[in-house]
């Protein structure tokens, strides 16, 4: 064998080895990537089923607790206790936490909570058995939020009606003053619903204003322009117009 024949033989040989490596190395690659695919399937996957079983027990735990909740109402409204203790502890069961206050208007309506409030404050419970200073911030916002709701943004009479609502729900929240460790923060704080209200009506009512102004001067210089426009075809069309009437009053003379 010639020493060409030789290393030609080497080189096609390297040519394969390489080709080989190639190869094993692009499939190599290839189950990287799909050994990766897979796993990043496997864990959304596994969070899928985490966040369903989840929000299953978050969920079961919530019915659980509103059912206890209830069922403690219940318990303190059956018992032998004076009438101001069930009062207060009633009031400091159905408030104590959202979940709570969640599960006793599931039950009772907003209304009869802060009627409970009343009648516990205007029986003078509060004197033996006072509830907690929280509760009766609670009881404010929450009456403040009754007049709230009564105003309609929309209403042709809001100013009168916003306003009227305001008097009534400070009148309320003055009738707690005795009773609330911060009367002035809970003024200010229904106060300032009201002023936001009145904010977002100026502010709509400055926006219509601004688009109805717009409408009015796209409509003045759509006018303007038809008018101009006229006026610039008929000084355009009249030397036309002129013309005919002399080759009309031409004709005529030459018959």
């Amino acid at each position: 064998m010639s020493i060409v024949s030789a290393q030609g033989i080497m080189a096609k040989s390297k040519e394969i080895a390489g080709a080989e490596m190639a190869t094993t190395t692009g499939e190599k690659i290839q189950k990287v990537s799909t050994v990766f695919a897979l796993s990043m399937i496997a864990a959304i996957a596994l969070l899928f089923v985490y966040a369903a079983v989840r929000g299953y027990l978050d969920s079961r735990a919530e019915k659980e607790a509103a059912a206890k909740t209830l069922t403690d109402l219940e318990r303190i409204e059956a018992s032998d206790a004076p009438p101001s203790v069930k009062s207060r502890e009633w009031l400091e069961l159905a408030y104590s936490s959202p979940g709570a206050m969640k599960a006793s208007l599931s039950r009772y309506s907003e209304g009869h909570l802060l009627a409970l409030v009343n009648l516990h404050l205007s029986q003078g419970y509060n004197q033996s058995d006072p509830l907690p200073a929280a509760i009766i911030e609670k009881v404010a916002e929450a009456k403040c939020l009754v007049f709230v709701r009564q105003v309609d943004m929309k209403s042709p009479t809001f100013n009168t009606d916003n306003y009227s609502a305001y008097l009534q729900a400070t009148a309320e929240i003055g009738k707690l003053q005795p009773h609330l460790m911060n009367y002035e923060a809970s003024l200010a704080s229904c106060t300032h619903r009201f002023q936001v209200m009145q904010q977002r009506h100026e502010k709509r009512i400055a926006e219509e204003s601004a688009r109805s102004t717009a409408v009015r001067d796209v409509g003045a210089a759509l006018g303007n322009a038809t008018k101009e426009a006229g006026e610039w075809w008929s000084s355009t069309t009249k030397p036309i117009a002129n013309a005919v009437d002399e080759f009309k009053a031409g004709y005529e003379s030459g018959k």
